[in-house]
């Protein structure tokens, strides 16, 4: 179907003074006017021609008790191809009838010209609102498609809550994150998958966000699996509103269990370290070593690159063959041919190695020249580097400044 100015419509009437009239008020509307006076011939025509409204005449010479009327609706629904029954006074019968078989409308014949014009271009109206609204209904299927596409290959659980906090969608991580399939989630409510002691906590952001609008950024709680195991999550949730009504609330999950289980072995490592005496640090000099001997030395924080220990060594305490001093220095490593300088703290230092502080990790060779400011520079191995915290070995004797 074209525009409104390219309509097609077939004009069924055996009656060719008819035809002639209603051709010539049709097409001064712009209109495209096929006309048979036979129902052969419209059954004819309409197999190979698609048009927008047909205007059939109950009356039809050769018409077999609607015959054309039947195969138009064998083929297309009333919304698809509007038909127009032409009746006279004495044949209002026979519209009833018409009607009943899935005729639109109906023209009286005699007819006045603009209530012909009116009738026809009322359908037409209707065929093109319902035109727009499937182009409409397809382009809303493909974004959905799009955004289905999007959500499922996302590494974030994405899904929407109800007014009441129950699933509504969710995308395939939500389910890997649950443990539960996408369409066994629909209807339960998020906070069933939430652990007892996070619960409460959980109830009380949704509460807010359906009732207040309240956002929620980056709030960490545990769920349980559907196995019974459990995950650790970061969660961030904001209203759903329909005009200013609150309708339900999105939501994004990001499982962060590894990087969580990571971190809280490396806080238990960290706790193996002997931290610097307090009293000292208010008179420690950059420029100037002071300082006692630890009691019971521990392994450095971190591993240097590519020199990762198995976690289960990690906060082991290591057995030094040089007693270290607390210190606090300033200190420079180079490495790449001195290409590359970073300034350091020294925290820690022995005969046989030490401890060094930077302002942030960045990636770093096995080997380095350590520079203590004001004392001398030795050639080191890194043997340990995290968390902006390195240990080096001293090899061979130092080198003079």
């Amino acid at each position: 179907m074209a525009g409104n100015n390219a309509h097609q419509v077939l004009v069924v009437d055996g009656d060719e003074s008819n035809v002639s009239v209603i051709t010539d008020c049709l097409e001064s509307e712009g209109l495209v006017v096929e006309t048979v006076t036979t129902a052969d011939q419209a059954l004819s025509l309409i197999e190979d021609t698609r048009f927008d409204l047909v205007l059939l005449d109950v009356s039809i010479r050769k018409s077999d008790d609607f015959d054309v009327l039947r195969a138009i609706r064998a083929r297309h629904s009333m919304a698809e191809l509007p038909v127009l029954m032409l009746a006279g006074p004495s044949d209002m019968g026979k519209v009833i009838d018409a009607m009943k078989l899935g005729a639109n409308d109906h023209v009286t014949i005699p007819f006045k010209a603009p209530i012909l014009v009116a009738r026809v271009q009322a359908q037409l109206n209707v065929l093109d609102a319902t035109e727009r609204l499937k182009r409409a209904d397809r382009a809303l299927q493909e974004q959905a498609n799009h955004l289905r596409v999007l959500m499922d290959s996302a590494t974030i659980a994405i899904f929407a809550l109800d007014g009441d906090g129950r699933f509504t969608s969710a995308n395939q991580m939500t389910a890997e994150v649950a443990g539960t399939a996408v369409a066994d989630l629909v209807g339960v409510p998020f906070t069933s998958l939430v652990v007892d002691e996070h619960r409460g906590e959980i109830e009380s952001l949704l509460e807010k966000v359906t009732s207040d609008g309240y956002f929620v950024t980056n709030h960490e709680f545990e769920l349980r699996r559907s196995d019974d195991s459990r995950r650790r999550v970061v969660l961030s949730l904001r209203a759903l509103f329909h005009g200013s009504e609150i309708t339900g609330v999105a939501g994004i999950a990001n499982d962060i269990t590894a990087l969580w289980r990571q971190r809280e072995q490396i806080a238990a490592y960290i706790d193996t370290l002997v931290s610097p005496d307090p009293k000292l640090l208010s008179f420690l000099d950059p420029s100037v070593g002071e300082a006692t001997t630890e009691s019971k030395p521990k392994a450095d924080v971190a591993v240097a690159k590519g020199d990762t220990p198995p976690i289960a060594e990690m906060g082991k305490q290591e057995h030094r063959a040089h007693p270290r001093h607390k210190v606090y220095k300033g200190a420079k490593i180079s490495f790449n041919n001195e290409t590359s300088v970073i300034d350091c703290v020294v925290r820690n230092l022995s005969e046989g190695g030490a401890r060094l502080e930077f302002p942030s990790h960045f990636d770093c060779p096995r080997f380095v020249v350590l520079r203590i400011s004001g004392g001398n520079a030795y050639n080191c191995e890194v043997r340990q580097f995290a968390n902006n915290v390195m240990g080096v070995k001293f090899l061979g004797e130092f080198i003079s400044t």
